[in-house]
């Protein structure tokens, strides 16, 4: 059982926002330039780069269960999430910038091992540790549900802040420090940015461990088992309830949508309309009303329920595609469905994560166990399975499709498989999920009796 606590003053609520920029900023670069970094800068295969990227993820996932129980099970000064993120702070600033440092005289098949083996020391370890961490001091800053709704859309509010960032800021470094004018794809160009980005992140977290404080605590310390019995009992806490089970399953299909659309946007901007620079634009339109969304989130979950905003969000999301779908290659008609479809994801991703910390209070009411690490932990693994597979599927098509890098004019099949994976596939996943939330999850009816 946790012992009940005081709310934080907003000193500290912002504090704990820099660190939610601060421990996305490396992997919203990650996301939306690496797949294009290895195939158009390290001239990497575009279907093995993908391959490395997918099963990575699963390590990835299964590491996220691993450390969520260790965050856990970690007693310090700091608490339980804030001395893992101070210990990741140097890490991450070093293997980031590797990562985007592939060896360009090293052999081709050495070249696959060093980004495999980079790729999970940065995501599998240090991101996994600095996210987990984050997404638990929100049941560990206050037990409050109120407070859970609150910190909760700070978390998404600073999630679109960090894309953009990571996005958009990320597009304009590499064509202010690229050494070819017109070529934002170039090794110096990476390499600088991606210094000035970890330097950004690392201040936001240490920002965060210094203005934050953990208060919950557990009334008695449970009682400590092996460190595999204790895993297993992380492991039974997230599948002996169908609501963990739902979650997942939306969880996952929703991240598929968003890698397909951070990895595609890219290529969507360079090969259907025809300039890079349209991804700037692209992601703004997106991102402005997603961090519209996450503000206005208390107020309408507080009118009308999480439920009925996840429903009509899902809704919007779809409608915004299928216009994206209809209008395409036109770029202000695109733009205008891209507001839409960007307000409706930023409530559909908020929503989702504010019923996380609803499903930690509800464990803990049924089974009397406290796990914000398990159970961030476990959506945590959900977001890389979902954000696998989608890198997977894209790397494939396009691999299929004819993509080769060294072509300005792919052929029509790669454009079309592009289109796909951008528009219509995330569309249809939108719609499973909303599917499944209206007929398994019904978590707030309970909650609130």
């Amino acid at each position: 059982m946790t012992m009940k606590t005081d709310r934080p003053g907003w000193g500290e609520r912002i504090c704990f926002g820099a660190a939610g920029i601060g421990v996305r900023l490396v992997p919203s670069v990650i996301t939306g330039f690496m797949l294009i970094y290895l195939t158009n800068v390290a001239f990497l295969d575009v279907a093995a780069c993908s391959a490395i990227i997918g099963v990575s993820k699963v390590f990835d996932g299964i590491s996220d269960i691993v450390i969520g129980n260790i965050i856990d099970n970690t007693g310090s000064k700091l608490g339980k999430a804030r001395s893992w993120m101070l210990r990741m702070c140097l890490p991450l600033f070093v293997f980031a910038m590797l990562l985007f440092r592939v060896p360009p005289h090293m052999p081709q098949m050495l070249k696959y091992v060093y980004v495999f083996v980079i790729y999970n020391i940065v995501n599998t370890g240090i991101i996994t540790f600095t996210q987990i961490s984050y997404y638990s001091m929100v049941s560990l800053i206050s037990d409050d549900r109120d407070e859970h709704v609150l910190l909760g859309s700070i978390v998404n509010l600073t999630r679109f802040v960090s894309v953009l960032m990571g996005s958009v800021v990320f597009v304009k470094l590499l064509d202010a420090f690229t050494d070819e004018p017109g070529n934002q794809n170039t090794q110096i160009a990476y390499t600088r940015s991606i210094i000035l980005v970890s330097a950004v992140a690392v201040v936001l977290m240490l920002i965060a461990v210094a203005g934050t404080r953990e208060r919950v605590q557990l009334s008695q310390e449970r009682e400590r088992k092996a460190p595999l019995k204790e895993l297993f009992a992380a492991l039974k806490m997230l599948v002996r309830s169908r609501y963990w089970a739902v979650l997942i399953i939306m969880d996952i299909l929703i991240n598929i949508v968003l890698q397909f659309m951070a990895t595609a946007v890219p290529y969507f901007s360079l090969y259907i309309l025809h300039d890079m620079r349209y991804m700037s634009q692209i992601l703004l339109t997106a991102m402005i009303p997603q961090i519209l969304a996450a503000l206005v989130i208390p107020a309408l979950t507080g009118r009308f329920g999480k439920r009925r905003v996840l429903i009509a969000s899902l809704l919007a999301s779809i409608a915004g595609l299928i216009g994206i779908g209809m209008t395409s290659p036109a770029i202000k008609p695109l733009l205008a469905f891209n507001l839409l479809y960007g307000f409706g994801s930023g409530l559909v991703k908020g929503v989702c994560f504010i019923l996380i910390a609803d499903l930690v209070a509800y464990t803990e009411k049924t089974t009397g166990e406290f796990r914000p690490g398990t159970g961030n932990a476990g959506i945590s693994a959900s977001d890389k399975l979902g954000s696998g597979l989608g890198s997977v599927l894209f790397g494939f098509a396009l691999s299929a499709s004819g993509f080769d890098a060294a072509l300005k004019v792919q052929p029509a099949a790669v454009n079309s498989a592009i289109s796909a994976m951008f528009i219509w596939v995330p569309a249809l996943s939108f719609a499973a999920v909303l599917v499944i939330y209206m007929l398994f999850f019904d978590i707030e009816r309970i909650m609130n009796e």
